[in-house]
Order: structure tokens, then sequence, then C-alpha cells
């Protein structure tokens, strides 16, 4: 998981960093204040209890990176997908 990365990088790592890091974000946006937003969604089976339906339904983490004007990392967010 990319959560250490982002914890150890934020002011320091540039997007193109970052790519280097994790590839290619799965969504490239702004958010209000206008500054780049990228999100990365990272799939995960869950197989703790292989007999429940659930089991086969991936879990899901989506990454939010928010970039400055000068391309460089300034906050994150993990969070379940929507």
């Amino acid at each position: 998981m990319p959560d250490r990365y982002l914890s150890r990088n934020i002011g320091n790592v540039t997007e193109d960093e970052v790519v280097d890091m994790m590839g290619e974000p799965t969504e490239r946006g702004r958010v209000r204040d206008g500054r780049v937003q990228w999100l990365y969604r990272q799939y995960v089976s869950d197989r703790r209890d292989s007999t429940t339906a659930a089991a086969e339904q991936p879990d899901c983490a989506q990454y939010r990176l928010v970039f400055d004007d000068r391309k460089v990392l300034r906050e994150w967010l993990r969070e379940e997908c929507l």
C-alpha cells in the first residue's frame, strides 16, 4: 500500500515522481480551489472467509492526492471506493 510513501513525501515529491512510484492515476481532475487532484483505486481480495459471497467481491481503497500549482504533492487521503 502506498500509505507510507505518501505520508513521508508530502511537500517533497512532484506529480512525475508519484507516477514513477505509483503509475498513472485512475482519474485526474481539479478541486474547488483549482489545485490538481488525482485518484488511484487499489483492489484487494478479502480472503479471510472464502465461504461468503462477500469474500468474492474485492475490497477497494481509493487514494485522493492533491498537488499545488508547482505540481508538488500537498495532501492525500485514503478512503473506501465509492
